[in-house]
């Protein structure tokens, strides 16, 4: 798995070709994005590329235009398709320089989607952190039905759990979720996931999809003072958190996943947050890391 380092103003960070990802982030030493490669592989979608959706999409299937599209079912247990067709996708270097990659691939039609799309993402390091954009462009011939988020786990302190961490997130909403971890409604954060100004996270489970103002801003900070800070652009409209437990696991509640998403779960069937880009359109997003 071919590996590349950029580095500027004190960050560095390291992006695979395979998934076109980010392997891990660094600030000073300090470690700000968990590395998630587990025997030369990703183990928990660690800084993957989530499009053309992010999240869960219901059994793998859903109705475009009139025509119905079958995805692979990558997670069982819940019979959903998960995060997407890029994120194990090999992609190239087009462009390197010191605190610069960008890397691409082609999305080709299938029976799981309808149209072809390119794909052309960016990493820049500067004095305030990373700076990390998707592009995709429409070069099929059939609109293409789209949601996109990326999945970075942010580490505040190393030492610490983020049970004992605080998370500021504005939001008023959050998505419910059936036991298949797919949406039912929205209910307010009050009394359940108030991070509004900030919260400890303790000891609470979260997997949810918060309904946020556009261009979220998120922080996460350890007792120590240390922190890490994510943002969205004005089209991330919803940010999926969760705590990161993975069953007994060493690296269990160690790291925050943080994924602001322009749709909610599921969008490809309930339309929420749907995104159309028709033949040689484009779509873009823009995502921001750094230190506190």
């Amino acid at each position: 798995m071919s590996l590349h380092t950029i580095s500027a103003g004190g960050y560095t960070a390291e992006v695979r070709e395979y998934g076109g990802a980010l392997v891990s982030m660094e600030y000073n030493g300090r470690t700000i994005v968990e590395r998630d490669l587990e025997g030369g592989k990703p183990a928990f979608f660690g800084g993957d590329i989530l499009a053309p959706w992010p999240n869960r999409l219901r059994d793998g299937e859903y109705i475009f235009n009139g025509k119905r599209y079958q995805a692979f079912v990558n997670e069982e247990k819940w019979s959903t398709a998960l995060h997407g067709l890029v994120f194990d996708l090999q992609w190239k270097v087009v462009e390197k320089s010191e605190n610069f990659i960008s890397l691409a691939t082609t999305l080709d039609a299938s029976e799981a989607y309808p149209t072809s799309l390119d794909f052309l993402v960016s990493y820049e390091l500067t004095s305030d952190g990373l700076i990390w954009t998707i592009q995709a462009e429409n070069v099929g011939e059939d609109a293409a039905p789209y949601g996109v988020s990326v999945h970075p786990y942010l580490i505040a302190d190393s030492s610490a759990s983020i049970n004992d961490c605080t998370l500021s997130l504005t939001a008023g909403e959050y998505m419910t979720i059936d036991d298949r971890h797919l949406p039912i409604e929205l209910d307010s954060v009050r009394g359940v996931f108030d991070f509004n100004g900030g919260a400890v996270i303790g000891d609470r489970y979260i997997d949810a999809a918060f309904n946020t103002e556009p261009s979220p801003r998120i922080e996460l900070a350890a007792p120590s003072g240390l922190g890490v800070w994510m943002e969205g652009d004005e089209n991330s409209l919803w940010v999926q958190i969760h705590t990161a437990d993975r069953d007994g696991h060493v690296s269990g509640r160690k790291s925050l996943a943080v994924e602001p998403m322009t749709c909610a779960a599921d969008a490809f069937n309930t339309e929420d947050g749907l995104l159309i880009i028709e033949p040689g359109e484009f779509h873009v997003i823009e995502f921001r890391i750094g230190s506190l």
